[in-house]
């Protein structure tokens, strides 16, 4: 009796740690996630990183949390064992798994996101690197003014002394 090779589907994973962990804690639960995967057979193809959000409701007593996004392909029965574990795990408040080969257009739709994602990301570096040349030169406006003004400022004079004659002329002699 031979047995079937095991269907491999293409799943896209969420999960949200609380909001209270520090990035290296999360990175030892997406760790721990990824050898689990491995350890199911599964293939991990992407592993992203969205960071720190508000939660639009309260999940276990956080408001904040921070979510990772991974494509994994792999048995159906992995994935549910993934999910159980998920469930129990302390560090994780909340996951969604979506088969998305079954979707059409939604591989596409998927890769299409990521370029977007990396267009942003782009931008927003942009943008920050433009924000930080203007503010170096706006300082280094600031301390040329400084200088020039400290240039063409006359020498403050010593303030002049009485002569002693004159000192004690408003004294009375006895």
């Amino acid at each position: 009796m031979s047995r079937k090779p095991k269907a491999r589907r293409i799943y896209e994973m969420t999960f949200i740690c609380p909001g209270p962990l520090s990035e290296s804690e999360v990175e030892q639960v997406i760790d721990q996630v990824l050898g689990w995967l491995r350890d199911n057979d599964c293939e991990v193809t992407r592993v992203e990183k969205w960071g720190k959000r508000k939660l639009a409701y309260l999940v276990k007593k956080n408001t904040e949390g921070s979510y990772v996004l991974l494509h994994v392909s792999g048995p159906g029965s992995a994935i549910a064992e993934i999910e159980r574990r998920m469930r129990l795990h302390e560090n994780i408040i909340k996951f969604l798994t979506v088969r998305v080969d079954d979707i059409p257009g939604a591989i596409e739709a998927s890769e299409e996101r990521i370029k977007r994602r990396q267009k942003m990301e782009e931008e927003r570096a942009a943008r920050a690197a433009e924000t930080a040349a203007r503010e170096a030169a706006r300082e280094a406006a600031r301390e040329s003014e400084e200088a020039a003004k400290a240039e063409s400022a006359p020498a403050e004079p010593a303030a002049e002394q009485p002569p002693a004659s004159e000192a004690g002329a408003g004294e009375e002699k006895s």
